[in-house]
């Protein structure tokens, strides 16, 4: 939907400030994190194992505590 409307820049409330606002780079960037978390949530048995695989996988990347408290809303309800 994002990337229908055209924009050539995206600013993000938690961006990287090292980081440009370009649109498209924005946009592949977050469908790779995406496909990367899917892909991990297939076979990361515990919410732990998650966010490790996802931090190793993206180091730089700011605010680590929303993908904590993502990793454990993914995982709630799971033995």
């Amino acid at each position: 939907m994002v990337e229908a409307l055209g924009a050539r820049n995206l600013v993000a409330g938690h961006k990287n400030r090292n980081h440009d606002d370009d649109a498209e780079r924005q946009i592949f960037g977050t469908r790779r994190y995406l496909d990367d978390a899917e892909e991990l949530l297939k076979v990361e048995p515990t919410a732990q194992g998650f966010y490790e695989a996802m931090a190793q996988r993206y180091p730089d990347h700011l605010n680590r505590s929303s993908l904590w408290g993502s990793a454990q809303a993914l995982y709630a309800g799971h033995s």
